[in-house]
């Protein structure tokens, strides 16, 4: 991969897995230019399966579905920036973000992932129904060996909650 030019970052958009791979692959094919993720979620980017599965569980923390470890991303100037992206202006190469401010950029990645559905039922909005999507709200969770979840995912429908 040719070396960083120019001083616009490479610009990753979402902290889940793919985002963190992208911005992992840029380092390991020997990109040295400024690399900048962008997720609503703070924190490091992590894979999401165990949220609905063994982190409930309690059966393991999330330590191994880390992309990289936390201080990975200092060492290696990835810029993790909590925050997200309200406009995209591919003619200027500039995102506008929710914060106020401007990002731009020389190459851009969407890597924003899906979204859950929300149930639409009589009692959706009852305490105990959590919709899994960040490892704060899998934190908030009653993480007992049956909890109330709800989790869309494949590997998920495959399983008796």
């Amino acid at each position: 991969m040719a070396e960083g030019t120019g001083t616009k970052p490479m610009v990753i958009v979402g902290g889940g897995k793919t985002g963190g791979t992208a911005a992992a692959t840029l380092r390991d094919e020997g990109f040295e230019g400024p690399v900048v993720l962008v997720s609503r979620e703070p924190g490091i980017p992590f894979g999401r399966p165990p949220l609905s599965k063994t982190y409930l569980r309690s059966e393991e923390d999330l330590d191994g579905w880390y992309v990289r470890p936390a201080d990975w991303y200092d060492a290696q100037d990835v810029e993790l920036r909590a925050d997200s992206v309200v406009a995209v202006n591919p003619a200027a190469h500039a995102l506008a973000l929710e914060s106020g401010q401007a990002l731009a950029y020389q190459k851009l990645l969407l890597a924003t992932g899906g979204r859950n559905r929300r149930l639409r039922i009589p009692g959706a909005g009852l305490p105990g129904i959590y919709y899994l999507r960040t490892v704060l709200l899998g934190s908030d969770a009653d993480r007992t060996p049956r909890p109330p979840a709800v989790d869309h995912s494949p590997r998920a429908r495959q399983r008796n909650l």
